[in-house]
């Protein structure tokens, strides 16, 4: 958290882009959808179908929270809509059942070839998820249903990244940083000759985190930098503060921290705007009773029907 960032006008950058307009004038519903509408925002204003890496939590980890699933939705109706071009979503947390809930998501935009990778770490502690994810895998259909179908994240990462223009990609983290911390340390490959942390340096142009505090987190430290003080809080650490010391220069960091999340409240339209067949829209309801999320909803209908 002490490293030199830029926080955005999430107002401005909600405002500025029809899309993540969708739902704006909803009812305010008590849950926030943190980093992705920044990071999602960062990538439709940096140029035209934006190469895009997610690198989530979705309901396990320190957090179990459900703006994961928002950030994924957001990312397919953002790729539907020609604005970002969605390259892999990695999971960074145990719980197996986490890749599956990936997949229902993938699924129901009709993109089942897109990668999905794992952690592979020994270092974090068996846990369930929160219920949402197992309500989707048991509920929507997907090819894949947990962790043991999908590579290591961090071989997603050099594949995908490999293969990609020199400072283009965006990778959105909303979650640990463990998978990231891999990726800097990893070594060449029969994907590049290059080091992790020079892969990154020539591959990533941006990389938004939605982590911390600021000015300062005080006495309680945010939960995707340090998990729980109870559960792999000493792994999410070391994690955090390695990506942040060794992540390249050539690199932009965007910090978007808890106050910036915590502000934004919206999208109980959902309820009424997507149909219930929708995997997103039950997350939310599985999570609070209720909806909150600012993207499209693919077959919901035209985007007024979304924004009363």
């Amino acid at each position: 958290e002490q490293r030199d960032h830029k926080q955005l006008n999430t107002t401005h950058c909600i405002s500025s882009n029809p899309l993540l307009a969708m739902c704006a004038g909803a009812p305010q519903l008590g849950r926030m959808v943190p980093l992705l509408i920044v990071s999602m925002t960062v990538v439709v204003h940096v140029s035209a179908r934006v190469p895009l890496i997610i690198d989530t939590d979705i309901g396990g980890g320190g957090c179990q929270d459900v703006d994961d699933v928002a950030a994924i939705c957001m990312a397919h109706a953002l790729a539907d809509n020609g604005e970002a071009e969605l390259l892999a979503i990695v999971q960074d947390t145990q719980p197996p059942a986490c890749a599956g809930a990936i997949s229902v998501l993938n699924h129901f935009y009709g993109r089942d070839d897109l990668p999905i990778g794992a952690y592979r770490g020994e270092d974090l502690t068996p846990s369930l998820p929160h219920p949402y994810v197992d309500d989707l895998v048991a509920n929507w259909s997907s090819p894949i249903k947990n962790t043991s179908q999908v590579p290591d994240a961090v071989h997603v990462y050099r594949r995908v990244l490999s293969a990609q223009r020199d400072h283009s990609v965006v990778i959105s983290s909303v979650g640990l940083l463990t998978n990231l911390k891999g990726l800097l340390k990893s070594a060449p490959d029969e994907h590049s000759h290059l080091s992790g942390r020079d892969l990154v340096a020539r591959k990533v142009a941006v990389l938004a985190v939605m982590g911390g505090a600021y000015p300062s987190s005080g006495a309680l430290c945010e939960c995707n930098f340090c998990a729980l003080r109870s559960v792999d809080h000493q792994v999410a650490v070391e994690a955090s503060a390695y990506v942040v010391k060794h992540m390249p220069p050539e690199v932009k960091i965007i910090f978007s921290g808890f106050e910036v999340g915590v502000a934004v409240q919206s999208g109980a339209a959902l309820s009424s705007c997507a149909p219930e067949s929708n995997p997103c829209r039950r997350a939310y309801i599985n999570y609070e009773g209720g909806l909150s999320v600012r993207t499209m909803i693919k077959g919901s209908g035209s985007i007024p029907d979304c924004l009363a």
